[in-house]
């Protein structure tokens, strides 16, 4: 019996090897789902010290931090940026302070955003968007 192109090309794309079938990905290592559980743990600490109101707008940016664990922070020139998420991500909660002064915190997602607080006028906003697109450009996977 002769394969036929069909019948060889059923037998790649079943074997995965098929251009466009990629075998289908690992699950999660326990350290994967480990660093993700810490994640998760610590953005809801985050997210209950602003809705406790023990981080507000106004604070300083150096006392908010030692009350938690960001997945990063950056600074660029006066602002500073703590993200509790990894970034690019579907999901995040963000502090942005100003001059070393916490003026927004903020729940997100790709199709939301809901600020828990945020004193920010629209061209600081801009300015301050501006100043983390470019930190997330020089440094992304950081």
């Amino acid at each position: 019996m002769h394969a036929t192109p069909a019948l060889a090309l059923l037998v790649v794309a079943a074997a995965g090897l098929a251009p466009g079938c990629a075998p289908p990905e690992a699950p999660p290592t326990a350290a994967e789902l480990r660093e993700h559980a810490r994640v998760d743990a610590n953005a809801d600490h985050a997210r209950r010290l602003v809705a406790d109101g023990r981080v507000y707008a106004g604070q300083d940016v150096r006392e908010a931090l030692r009350l938690c664990v960001p997945y990063r922070v950056d600074v660029a020139g006066r602002y500073t940026f703590a993200e509790f998420f990894p970034v690019p991500n579907t999901v995040g909660f963000s502090w942005i302070a100003v001059d070393g002064k916490l003026v927004s915190a903020r729940h997100w997602t790709c199709v939301t955003s809901v600020a828990a607080f945020d004193t920010l006028g629209p061209a600081e906003r801009a300015a301050a968007g501006e100043a983390y697109e470019a930190v997330i450009a020089a440094a992304p996977n950081r």
